[in-house]
């Protein structure tokens, strides 16, 4: 993910016009299309040119900035009469087309930097304001957004963060079956899915966030739930309108990106400093003699196009028309979860539904698959088949269910509070609060479960140390999954992460449409901070493996919080500082990934050699031992300690783990199931 970045288009070296749109409503000339392209290996500039201008003899001025990282680069004023031999003034009264490629001196191309060609995503931003020179008065006013063709927009990040979530579901799902190992791998999956959707939600907050980073993160929209369904937005939609939902106040593709690159570009140069001058100033740039021999291609139209009204003016709707007409909005009313899903070309208000229909379909599959793989226990293990839907219930759908739970719960928590805040229509409002109500019970009643299990035979009953993996009415089997990640002191843990869970959806959700991003940034620091210091002291974690990585991941978090605070505006760093630490933050996350999949890989090889991660050599064999050492002193023989062990204590522990046979509800008389959730 960090190395070799991919063309978007082109092999060669460019700069092109991504977006143009009007930064105030247009006046006596209307531009229709505007596409620059400059090749560096060539040193030329494609152009195509509309204009349509409702006034005669209209002579313009052009005033233009170029902000780059939010900093003023380039300042200069062109006299469109003093260019390309007079062809381009006075605009008459009509339609006025141009295009063709102009040679770049080498004084000029030489002065534009090697890195802005080279830097994946740049953020480029070209201000230009027209000025009828008679009148004095404005005459339109243009920006356009550049790009090159390097980007971090690529489906090998989405593919190759898939496939490694798709691993390790898996590897969650045979180590769940495998009864005698108590490998981390059960829940190490929870781990990797919620780190992966920290970049989506770094994105959500309301910083000008890098657009490196941007467009690093809608390729993780996936894990957040975020996939863009044509039918599915469409029903969604429908149904949001039925009940006073709209999206008038909303902007989408190119309007959107157009905005944003306003406020990321212009308003930090032009509102936060506005005593900095341009660093390169007018770049010493000669137009009189830029295009000299090279405007044969710039003839005026003698006839209206077909595509002019009455005066020669632009009609609207030509399939060559590139220019959007961006309606000024508040600086930051678009920025953060309203940005980011408008980049997906979801609405914002639709997001919550968009999700919940996303895990939805994530829980109909681990459904499938448990009622799959029914029928094959049954038959393999000569179990009746009540008794196997129960024991593979217990075993096995019971707890993935709960970690697609966790892994849910922080986006839908996340936008279900967004809903609440800054969404409109009862249906979002009512189907927020049913969520939040769904996932808050469910985690109040496991614990509940749990706690009752405490309260009647201590904290170890719910631990597979003091209970055999085979015996699927044990305490560890039925409640123990939530805890198992935790000692049996800190059995509790996990709604100290679920609280941290909400707290960070609380600071990324409720605070948008303003500049809160250093108030979001300093809450989230705060709540991993003092995670952080937990892990330390207490060591809540089941082992010392364990609770290293949760110190690692919140070091991480902690890092990556640290850096939004930079990116706020109130510490107004921008330029190339700015355009590092957007690759900083990216590389932060991607190597907090990084390191879970080489860890993932490790707990692979553990697994499947070490002795140690298997109940039978780490726990059974001294179990067994002290059940040998009960028969020999009681003379008991084996058909007695079979009879026995109808009722779970101990002894029948032992007798189940050295390979005896058991009688439960509803099996025969068969070799011990390994097919239980254990876990130390």
């Amino acid at each position: 993910m960090l190395g070799g970045w991919a063309s978007a288009s082109d092999t060669g070296k460019a700069l092109y016009t991504s977006t143009t749109a009007y930064c105030k409503p247009p006046g006596p000339i209307y531009v229709s299309t505007l596409a620059l392209r400059f090749n560096r290996s060539s040193d030329t500039i494609d152009f195509d040119l509309s204009i349509a201008s409702t006034k005669n003899d209209a002579r313009l001025h052009v005033d233009m900035g170029i902000f780059v990282y939010g900093r003023k680069f380039v300042d200069m004023s062109v006299d469109l009469c003093s260019i390309a031999s007079g062809a381009l003034c006075p605009i008459p009264a009509y339609n006025f087309t141009g295009s063709g490629k102009v040679a770049i001196p080498d004084n000029i191309a030489s002065k534009i930097p090697g890195i802005a060609f080279t830097v994946p995503d740049i953020e480029a931003l070209a201000l230009l304001r027209l000025t009828d020179t008679k009148t004095n008065e404005d005459a339109g006013c243009l920006q356009v957004s550049l790009a090159n063709t390097m980007t971090v927009d690529l489906p090998a990040v989405a593919w190759g963060t898939g496939a490694f979530a798709l691993a390790a579901t898996v590897a969650s799902m045979l180590t769940t079956i495998w009864t005698d190992s108590i490998s981390a791998l059960q829940w190490r999956v929870v781990d990797i899915i919620t780190t992966m959707q920290m970049i989506p939600f770094t994105s959500m907050l309301t910083l000008i966030v890098p657009h490196v980073f941007h467009r690093f993160s809608l390729r993780l929209a996936w894990v957040v739930g975020l996939l863009r369904v044509g039918p599915v937005q469409q029903s969604i939609k429908s149904t949001r309108l039925a009940t006073d939902s709209n999206d008038l106040d909303l902007m989408f593709g190119a309007l959107s990106q157009a905005e944003y690159s306003r406020l990321s570009n212009f308003y930090p140069a032009a509102i936060l400093n506005t005593n900095q001058t341009a660093k390169l100033g007018n770049l010493g740039l000669d137009f009189s003699a830029l295009l000299g021999g090279n405007s044969s291609s710039l003839a005026r139209r003698t006839l209206y196009a077909p595509n002019t009204g009455p005066g020669g003016e632009m009609a609207p709707g030509s399939q060559r028309s590139n220019v959007i007409w961006a309606v000024q909005m508040d600086r930051f009313s678009q920025t953060g979860a309203f940005y980011y899903t408008e980049s997906l070309d979801i609405s914002p208000y639709s997001a919550l539904l968009t999700i919940l229909v996303t895990w939805l379909w994530v829980v109909c599959v681990v459904l499938a698959v448990a009622l799959l793989l029914v029928p094959v226990i049954w038959l393999t293990h000569r179990i009746h088949f009540s008794g196997a839907l129960y024991r593979w219930y217990m075993q096995w759908l019971r707890p993935m269910l709960l970690r697609v739970m966790l892994i849910a719960a922080p986006p839908l928590v996340t936008l279900a509070l967004f809903q609440f805040v800054h969404s409109t229509g009862w249906v979002s409002h009512f189907i927020a609060a049913v969520t939040c109500a769904f996932l808050l019970g469910v985690w109040l009643w496991k614990y509940a479960e749990m706690a009752l299990s405490v309260r009647n035979q201590g904290p170890s009953a719910l631990y597979m140390k003091k209970s055999s993996p085979w015996d699927s009415h044990s305490y560890a089997m039925r409640f123990g999954s939530l805890a198992h990640p935790y000692r049996r002191r800190f059995w509790w843990f996990g709604l100290v992460m679920g609280l941290c869970v909400f707290l960070r959806a609380c600071f990324v959700a409720i605070p948008q449409k303003h500049d809160y991003a250093l108030r979001q940034s300093i809450g989230l620091l705060v709540v991993d901070v003092l995670l952080f210091l937990v892990w330390v002291i207490c060591h809540p974690g089941r082992d010392k493996k364990e609770n290293m990585v949760q110190i690692v991941l919140c070091i991480f978090r902690i890092i990556a919080w640290a850096l939004c605070i930079v990116l706020t505006t109130e510490s107004n760093i921008w330029g190339i500082p700015r355009a590092v630490l957007g690759f900083v933050l990216m590389a932060v996350w991607a190597i907090a990934i990084v390191c879970l999949f080489l860890l993932f890989l490790w707990e692979i090889g553990t697994t499947l050699i070490s002795r140690r991660q298997r109940w039978s050599h780490r726990y059974g064999e001294r179990e067994k031992q002290h059940y040998h050492d009960d028969t020999s002193s009681t003379h008991s023989d084996a058909s007695d300690s079979s009879s026995d062990s109808s009722s779970y204590d101990e002894s029948s522990t032992s007798l189940l783990a050295s390979n005896a046979t058991h009688t439960t509800p509803g099996v025969r008389t068969a070799a011990p199931i390994r097919l239980v959730d254990p876990v130390v």
